[in-house]
């Protein structure tokens, strides 16, 4: 029988939880939610592409290194980071 088929199946679509400010996996309340669920959950951080997101500056490299590390949690977890590139009212509908 197809996952389609099943009507268990059909209500576990997955859950994208926008990590917009918080990139701290611990104590994120809407991960922690979407964790409890049966569903696939879907991290998701969206950077900009204007100038200023491109800029080789310190607060960059930070975020940057922050979003790996994020990243690593979550796949020692079993899960990963999802990062999206452009306006985020675009790219989270079209995720999701």
């Amino acid at each position: 029988m197809t996952e389609g088929a099943n009507p268990e199946h059909r209500d576990r679509r997955p859950v994208v939880v926008w990590m917009r400010r918080a990139l701290r996996v611990q104590d994120h309340l809407a991960l922690a939610a979407a964790a409890g669920t049966s569903c696939p959950v879907l991290p998701v951080v969206t950077l900009g592409l204007d100038e200023r997101s491109r800029q080789d500056t310190p607060r960059r490299r930070f975020i940057r290194g922050a979003i790996a590390k994020r990243d690593d949690s979550l796949r020692s977890m079993g899960s990963r980071l999802f990062v999206l590139q452009g306006d985020a009212e675009r790219e989270l509908p079209a995720f999701g």
